[in-house]
């Protein structure tokens, strides 16, 4: 945008990040498929796909879902394949309401609570077979 000759940028807030601790108290809370989304990313499949009128005329909206999380992703595309929208919505407590963004170190709080839970679980699997 130019004003008198000056060129000024629109700048965006930047995020706020969530706190380890914070991050660490929603991990825990988090069931094991919630969890490892967050880890790994969703594993999208497609569920349904139909014609639509929409904004640019006639289109397709294609609706994937995670069989882990079970968020779903619509997706509207034109005629020719362009993206024209898209939209996650998160199955109810995936959310990290009022954390910020989990980034960095939160990101690494995410993934310790998932390798101790599975090396828990693996702990406790050895500690049967012990025991039979």
């Amino acid at each position: 945008m130019a004003s008198r000759g000056r060129i000024t940028r629109r700048t965006t807030p930047a995020p706020r990040y969530a706190d380890e601790d914070d991050v660490r108290e929603f991990a825990a809370a988090l069931n094991d498929n919630y969890l490892n989304c967050r880890r790994y990313g969703h594993t999208w499949k497609p569920w349904r796909v139909q014609l639509i009128d929409s904004e640019v005329g006639r289109s397709y909206e294609a609706i994937t879902r995670c069989p882990s999380c079970k968020s779903l992703a619509t997706e509207v595309l034109s005629m020719s394949g362009h993206q024209i929208r898209r939209h996650v919505k998160y199955s109810e407590g995936y959310l990290a309401s009022n954390l910020g963004r989990i980034a960095g170190t939160g990101r690494d709080v995410l993934r310790l609570e998932s390798v101790t839970r599975q090396f828990t679980a693996a702990e406790a699997r050895a500690e049967k077979r012990r025991a039979s």
